[in-house]
């Protein structure tokens, strides 16, 4: 989660969940962190109505890869923006989506993704991944222009969850520098894009 670390460096935070459940959890760490953030229920085409803004960032992760159409989203979020507001968009990269599957052994799902970029990933719950040029055509439909994309996850994917702080670091910057460069931008399992509103 975002939102902790943007409240901790003195932004107003606003969170938008249609999930009660996540919800609370946002609000306990927010009160842990002892910050302040505001908490909203809804989903993101109904932002205009419950967090109506204007806002000068906007963080939208891991969110639309559940959506089978998402240019109604981007438009709802472009309508709660400035002009020259930012938006950091996360989402799952096409062109990486059969890397950890077949790098885990599961050759038959890898094969799958190859043709399909819907998924069931760790959750178990069906998602779409898409393309650069994808997510370009439909921010530039919706009132975005992309600024930069970077890879996500290429190696630490599969990493394992108790490396030392030294092997953390090294790979944090491994990532970091992947993520920028051809071909391994390419192939992450995730993209990030930053985009801003036109």
């Amino acid at each position: 989660m975002v939102a902790v670390p943007l409240a901790q460096r003195g932004y107003e935070v606003t969170i938008l969940d249609p999930s009660e459940r996540m919800l609370a959890i946002a609000r306990e760490r927010i009160a842990r962190a002892g910050v302040d953030a505001t908490t909203r229920a809804g989903f993101l085409d109904d932002v205009h109505a419950v967090a109506p803004g204007p806002y000068a960032a906007i963080c939208c992760h891991a969110v639309l890869l559940y959506v089978d159409e998402p240019r109604s989203s981007l438009e709802a979020l472009r309508s709660v923006a400035r002009v020259g507001t930012v938006l950091s968009l996360l989402e799952k990269n096409r062109g990486g989506l059969a890397v950890r599957p077949a790098l885990e052994g599961d050759y038959a799902e890898a094969r799958r993704l190859l043709d399909d970029p819907v998924a069931a990933g760790n959750l178990g719950i069906p998602n779409r991944s898409r393309t650069l040029t994808e997510w370009s055509d439909l921010l530039e439909e919706t009132g975005w222009r992309i600024d930069s994309h970077v890879g996500i996850r290429l190696f630490s994917d599969l990493a394992s969850d108790d490396l030392s702080a030294d092997r953390y670091d090294q790979l944090l910057e491994l990532e970091r520098e992947a993520g920028r460069r051809e071909p391994y931008r390419s192939v992450a399992r995730l993209i990030h894009v930053s985009a801003t509103a036109t």
